[in-house]
């Protein structure tokens, strides 16, 4: 009576089990679905290394829910009258679902040394490549590694009856129907392998997320020691520093995913196996694979969020569902148009005019670009709102390490103009001997500022350059002396570089350049005197 009443709360549980997991496996894999489709069916995705990643760990999102809803193909028709399959196809199943759970541990932890890498240590591309295919191919390694010890050992099991989970796997609840019972030697054997198999498994798993922790701690400490660093000054790279946040918060999600519902289902089991099996019954025990086969679904909102941040930005207006989806349209029918959006005035235009092409998955993963971090010497010059404008104007903004400046300068902003004169350390002349030589006087100064002479140290090329300061009223700006036909063109296009960077840094155009220079184009013989 009491095994009755039992096996009926277990129906009624497994019965109730089952129904949320259909509905959560399906969402499941067609998150995974929508991940695999916008990384591989994009150029762009396919050549970064974070989205190859997510690819590859989506085929496993995907597996995992398409094998629990599967599971009464695989289970041997013995054990009930609604399964089809046998011991082998057991077997696979078991041997698939390990591979492929312990194949997404493996992902994560690549992901994780992927974005502390890039984040933190500032890899670019060409120096990720020496690591790609180990982050490819070492998480599913790790999942044939487990998945062949579990065959190995035979230690995959179906339910030991219809009121226990429905699926394959590696459990404590053996099937004793093809043995002498719990005493015979074989059970024993698998039972003794059991105990050490998933303590060892919960190691590896637990050593992941050990590795995500450190992962998510170093790079906030990196990135807040950037904002608070760029606090002290205009900071030169604010866009990027945006990029950086964004790169940061978007690995921190996909942690959180891993984090909570593998982390539950890992412990729960390994506190079942300490304590004989009998802590948690099978029924109530599937439930945590619940949360294992959510992973598809979970990872596409992390992955789609930037997207649909994006389109809700662009069009207020449109509802959320709306903008879901058309997202799905576009990843899963993409030659489809539209049937639910419609095209209207104004803001509205641009959702529905969003292209189905390569930039249409740009935005899934914010990509940090190959951009060298200014010193904090390095200031935005006045009346440049930041520093891609500079950018925008061909202006270099890629700083030499071994050349220091004063911070009280804004000389280093002409230098990365452009703005240079160069000669050996031993041909720099120094401010005596420009003083003394013939030199062109510039007047009216004291529109440009102070602008100290810098003391730049170099291991082979000194650069100097002298500029006019207004304590001394017109002062020199460039030394003249014979001059030659190409040493008088060099000349000339540093005279317009100059007037470049005059404008670039807000200033008025700097009196006497425009006759320089019509002097130095009247002057075909190379020389001149002042």
């Amino acid at each position: 009576m009491t095994s009755s009443i039992q096996n009926d709360s277990w129906k009624r549980m497994l019965e109730v089990e089952w129904a949320i997991a259909i509905p959560e496996c399906i969402l499941s894999s067609l998150g995974a679905i929508m991940i695999i489709l916008s990384v591989f069916r994009s150029k762009t995705n396919s050549k970064n290394v974070q989205q190859k990643l997510m690819g590859f760990m989506s085929v496993s999102d995907f597996l995992l829910p398409f094998l629990r809803l599967t599971g009464f193909l695989w289970i041997p028709s013995d054990h009930g009258l609604t399964y089809l399959g046998n011991d082998i196809t057991c077997t696979i199943q078991g041997f698939l679902i390990t591979t492929t759970f312990a194949t997404t541990v493996g992902y994560n932890g690549c992901l994780a040394i992927y974005y502390l890498l890039i984040i933190k240590y500032n890899w670019k591309p060409r120096r990720m490549a020496g690591i790609e295919k180990w982050l490819y191919f070492a998480p599913p390694l790790n999942g044939l590694f487990w998945g062949l010890l579990a065959v190995a050992f035979n230690v995959v099991n179906a339910p030991e009856n219809y009121y226990a989970a429905n699926f394959c796997s590696v459990k404590y609840d053996l099937d004793f129907s093809k043995s002498d019972g719990p005493d015979d030697s074989a059970h024993k054997f698998q039972n003794r392998v059991i105990t050490v198999l998933w303590p060892l498994f919960a190691i590896m798993y637990l050593s992941i997320i050990l590795l995500n922790i450190i992962c998510i701690v170093t790079i906030y400490k990196h990135v807040k020691k950037t904002e608070m660093k760029s606090m002290r000054w205009k900071s030169a790279n604010a866009t990027q520093l945006v990029k950086t946040a964004e790169v940061a918060t978007q690995f921190r999600y996909f942690a959180m995913v891993f984090f909570i519902p593998g982390t539950i289902f890992v412990i729960v089991n390994l506190a079942n196996i300490v304590r004989g099996g009998k802590l948690i019954p099978g029924p109530y025990l599937s439930f945590t694979t619940l949360l294992v086969c959510s992973a598809g679904f979970l990872n596409s909102l992390v992955y789609f969020r930037l997207r649909y941040q994006r389109m809700r930005k662009e069009s207020p207006s449109t509802g959320g569902f709306a903008t879901v989806w058309k997202i799905i349209q576009d990843v899963l029918f993409p030659c489809c148009k539209p049937c639910c959006v419609k095209k209207n005035l104004g803001e509205d235009a641009s959702l529905t005019d969003h292209e189905v092409s390569d930039d249409g998955h740009k935005d899934c993963e914010p990509v940090l670009e190959d951009f060298v971090e200014p010193p904090p010497s390095i200031r935005v010059p006045p009346g440049a709102s930041d520093w891609k404008s500079l950018r925008a104007m061909g202006v270099k903004t890629v700083q030499k390490k071994n050349q220091l400046a004063s911070q009280t300068n804004d000389w280093r902003s002409l230098k990365a103009m452009g703005v240079s004169t160069i000669g050996s350390k031993e041909e720099s002349p120094s401010k005596a001997s420009l003083d003394q030589s013939d030199h062109v006087d510039v007047s009216d100064s004291k529109k440009y500022g102070n602008v100290d002479n810098q003391k730049m140290h170099q291991s082979e090329v000194v650069e100097s350059f002298d500029m006019p300061n207004p304590e001394h009223g017109n002062d020199k700006l460039f030394p003249v002396k014979d001059l030659d036909a190409d040493e008088l063109k060099d000349r000339r296009a540093s005279i317009q570089i100059l007037k470049r960077a005059s404008v670039a840094l807000g200033l008025e155009q700097m009196q006497g350049l425009d006759d320089i220079d019509s002097e130095s184009g009247d002057d075909k013989s190379g020389t001149r005197e002042h």
